[in-house]
């Protein structure tokens, strides 16, 4: 009896499934490496390949990251467009207006082409250019540019001062505006050097104001009075919000410099008061620039023509602080100066419209998504209109499956409790307009519907939802530090396709689990079998202790961890996402794994049986027996190492040799196996005898029988996969 209870927990433990499952999960993982996915946590591995939802940044990960400036439109109903706009040169490109009397021409032209105003040479309109760096330039142009440039922290640089490449440098946003104010040659440079213009106070861009404004000084100028200009940007209804009034329709017979528009230094360049109609005009041309899948961003600002700037948002207060004083008190920084000064009855100048392409292997990835019953969830902070825009060009939205085509803002989301998002029907494909709350309710909602969710983000506010999310995935180029600790996986080059690639080997990983998790239950489950059977009908038990113990080594193992390396299967992209709460093993598995276990358990049994029962009229002593049923067991066991390469397919239609590595340890375990064998001194050891050439004979059969039950299961198995989908 203990002979009987060590050889059955010896047969009981699957040596290897610890080993097995850490190896296959680091392959996995540098296979993700090489396809620039880095993983942090391993668990995440195979968590990706459950994966229904995936929640993705539309800047640098759907889009190219690299803007460029497409269109401005100005207070005084201008309309320009600007060529090469995403070359970095200074002295690539320019700035084109359109004449007033063709410009709803061009409008109605520009809606049917990409993202810029594009017109053919035979085109009867024929833009102005406008030289660059003159004052003569139209006034409106300028003060768009001047905001553009100065309200700004970026810059685009020179690797060598001689053959090295422009390069932008700071956030991509910033970088197209500050490639506006160059191809017009009214640089931060230009304004600073020329003007003496200081940059005194900066309130930063956040996701809840959606602005950013700057306080400059001029100090040099001899024909400016010292003044401060405050210059703002950001989400046009922000902005609007903010304005009081515009930069004025100029009609005058004499030259208008800027800075008499922008200081109005004439009668006839004082600033109008808003109005609705304007508003209206505002949001029109910002619905069409942003339907066209262009970034819009708001410009305004204003002057304050004292001694110092405002501390306080109202206008009561006094503004005569000298901004030279250091004092705590007088300090911008100070708690007692109200941070929203440089964003109160500002003027309106204009509309920049900024061009981001899709990534060319993006919508390609999307479709990928969708064969694989991944939906794909755009989560912006730009307008509406060109969320939808990119959103319908790159495949997320598809007009004619209604389910695919909803979109909702941040503020609406606001409104909503979590449960409200939760019953959402279609759930939205696009949010716009969003907060980092906003991305928060966004994931816990889609996993309060059952959804395992992926979340991008680069941002210190992105963290929460990050962390939050069953796959936090950061970006590797832009994203902070903060937001790559929270993550499971960083992206080392804010690519989409990476997500959909490190889903692919999620799912192939789990895939290679549950193939050696089915091997190797299944092989230590049929020795489980055979012995029970034989100790219940109370008849020798056909392996000793030692000889499980090398079955295990030699037959368990090596295999095992080839399919823990098993290449993916063709389908592995067009099956709906298992469900995460399912059980690894379900009942199809679970089937096959006993059909498997009892298979490699009743044939070896058989031979056995035979073996000590004369064999069939031939005296066959009992070790030559246990010899034979031990090789009947471990060749049958190499055999379903082939045979577990796919759950659902026919070794007749995958082949053996498609595992290099399978392959070579079936080889390898079984020369081992004869050597146990065959091999004088080591079979004794393991208590062995030589196998006659008549007892390969009755193993083959066994081999030829094992395969065809196999077959058959997998066959039923097929015509149920296939029904269900």
């Amino acid at each position: 009896m203990i002979n009987i209870g060590i050889t059955l927990a010896v047969s009981v433990i699957p040596e290897g499934l610890v080993a097995v499952t850490t190896v296959t999960m680091a392959v996995g993982v540098r296979r993700m490496a090489k396809r620039s996915a880095i993983v942090r946590t391993l668990p995440s591995v195979e968590t990706l390949g459950s994966v229904t939802v995936i929640c993705s940044d539309k800047t640098g990960t759907l889009t190219e990251g690299k803007m460029g400036p497409s269109e401005l439109w100005t207070a005084d109903d201008s309309l320009y467009s600007f060529t090469e706009p995403t070359s970095l040169d200074p002295n690539m490109g320019g700035v084109l207006l359109f004449p007033h009397e063709y410009r709803q021409s061009v409008l109605r032209k520009s809606q049917t082409s990409s993202q810029s105003l594009v017109l053919s040479e035979k085109s009867p309109i024929k833009p102005q250019e406008i030289p660059k760096n003159s004052l003569n330039s139209p006034a409106h142009m300028v003060a768009a540019l001047m905001v553009s440039c100065l309200c700004n922290n970026s810059s685009v640089t020179k690797d060598d001062e001689k053959d090295g490449e422009w390069k932008g440098v700071g956030d991509p946003t910033e970088v197209a505006l500050v490639l506006a104010a160059q191809k017009g040659g009214f640089t931060k440079n230009y304004w600073e050097k020329e003007h003496g213009f200081t940059k005194v106070y900066e309130k930063p861009f956040d996701s809840e104001r959606k602005l950013m404004s700057v306080v400059y000084k001029i100090t040099t100028s001899e024909r400016l009075k010292p003044t401060h200009l405050v210059f703002a940007k950001g989400a046009p209804e922000e902005l609007l919000r903010k304005c009081t009034h515009r930069l004025p329709y100029v009609r005058s017979l004499n030259p208008i410099e800027p800075f008499d528009v922008i200081l109005e230094q004439k009668d006839e360049c004082r600033h109008e008061e808003l109005n609705d109609d304007f508003v209206d005009l505002v949001s029109e041309q910002s619905s069409r620039m942003a339907s066209k899948g262009l970034r819009v961003l708001g410009l305004a600002l204003k002057s304050v023509t004292v001694d110092g700037f405002p501390l306080t948002a109202s206008a009561e207060d006094t503004i005569d602080v000298d901004i030279n004083n250091e004092s705590e008190e007088n300090s911008p920084s100070s708690p007692n100066a109200n941070p929203l000064f440089a964003e109160d009855n500002l003027t309106f100048v204009g509309l920049i419209g900024l061009i981001d392409p899709p990534k060319k292997t993006v919508a390609e990835s999307i479709y990928r998504c969708k064969k694989a019953g991944i939906k794909v969830v755009m989560i912006t902070g730009d307008h509406v209109a060109t969320a939808t825009a990119i959103a319908t060009d790159i495949g997320i939205i598809e007009p004619d499956v209604p389910n695919s085509n909803r979109a909702i803002r941040g503020a609406e989301l606001d409104l909503l409790s979590d449960e409200a998002i939760t019953e959402l029907d279609p759930f939205p494909s696009v949010f716009a307009r969003v907060s980092p709350d906003n991305k928060l309710k966004i994931v816990k909602a889609l996993q309060n519907m059952g959804n395992s969710v992926a979340m991008t983000g680069d941002g210190v506010n992105d963290a929460p939802a990050i962390k939050a999310a069953d796959v936090g995935v950061a970006m590797g180029i832009s994203g902070t530090e903060i937001t790559k600790q929270a993550a499971d996986i960083v992206l080392a080059n804010d690519d989409f396709s990476t997500i959909v690639a490190a889903v692919e080997e999620g799912r192939q990983v789990f895939d290679n689990i549950l193939k050696f998790i089915v091997y190797l239950l299944s092989c230590n489950g049929a020795e489980i079998v055979l012995m029970l059977v034989c100790t219940a009908i109370d008849i020798p038990l056909p392996f000793s202790t030692i000889m499980i113990l090398w079955a295990n080594i030699i037959a368990d193992v090596p295999p095992a961890i080839s399919l823990g390396v098993e290449p993916a299967e063709k389908d592995i992209m067009q099956r709906k996402p298992r469900n995460p709460k399912a059980p690894v093993l379900g009942k199809y598995a679970t089937a096959i794994l006993l059909v498997q276990a009892f298979t490699m358990a009743l044939l070896p049994f058989g031979i056995y049986m035979l073996s000590i029962n004369n064999n069939l009229g031939s005296n066959m002593k009992k070790k030559d027996a246990m010899s034979l049923a031990f090789s009947t067991l471990t060749t049958m066991q190499l055999l379903q190492g082939f045979l577990s390469r796919t759950l659902y397919e026919s070794i007749f239609k995958t082949g053996i040799f498609g595992n290099k590595w399978m392959v070579g340890s079936v080889i390898g375990s079984f020369v081992a196996m004869l050597i146990g064998v065959y091999v004088p001194g080591i079979n004794t050891w393991l208590e062995l005898a030589p196998v006659p050439a008549i007892g390969w004979v009755k193993i083959l059969i066994c081999c030829v029988i094992q395969i065809a039950i196999t077959e058959i299961g997998k066959a039923f198995g097929r015509k149920i996969r296939d029904s269900r989908r």
